[in-house]
């Protein structure tokens, strides 16, 4: 244990991590593999989603399968099937453009849906990007 820290591996509140041009290189290679690493040490709570932001045309599916089967190549350890499935059902997939507006409100929309299943929501929920005339 370390002082001042009651617990040194707490496990993180509900949450949704957005990654922003998600079917970029640095998605497959580090930050995909880094998050099964947290998984398998059980430091990602039970409600955590991610939503992928790109311009790419894929859809949730397709962006799951694309990352299954790159996720193999980087993972420092083998990636147990039953569990990429685990973490797969908990990837999401928004199609847009920075500069699109309405892509925003999609993003917003999914987020809350990837924590539909979550018995609590997470205390910052509410994003509006800058620009935008998105509400909550």
């Amino acid at each position: 244990m370390i002082p001042n820290h009651p617990d040194s591996n707490p496990t993180a509140a509900p949450c949704v991590m957005v990654i922003f041009g998600a079917t970029g290189d640095l998605t497959k290679r580090k930050l995909l593999p880094a998050i099964c690493n947290l998984a398998q040490d059980n430091l990602l709570p039970q409600q955590f989603a991610i939503v992928g932001f790109a311009t790419n045309d894929y859809t949730t599916e397709s962006f799951r399968k694309m990352l299954g089967e790159e996720i193999p190549k980087y993972a420092a350890a083998p990636v147990d099937l039953k569990f990429w499935e685990g973490i797969a059902e908990r990837i999401y997939y928004v199609r847009g453009d920075f500069q699109d507006t309405q892509a925003y409100q999609r993003l917003k929309d999914q987020m809350a849906t990837g924590l539909a299943s979550s018995s609590k929501s997470p205390s910052a929920m509410t994003w509006n990007p800058p620009g935008s005339s998105i509400t909550n």
